[in-house]
């Protein structure tokens, strides 16, 4: 969003970053599911969450 956009201005807006959504533990089951992958590729093995 532009610094400028008219929404701003309105009392009744309130804009936030997206990432306010994430808490510690929401980031750490995702480092934990990148770990696993990680860990299940160098063995080879398919990563649950790969895309193509």
């Amino acid at each position: 969003m532009q610094a400028d956009n008219p929404l701003l201005e309105l009392d009744n807006v309130i804009a936030t970053p997206h990432r306010l959504i994430q808490t510690k533990e929401s980031i750490m089951r995702q480092t934990q599911s990148m770990v696993d992958s990680a860990i299940l590729l160098a063995r080879g093995e398919p990563a649950p969450n790969a895309i193509n």
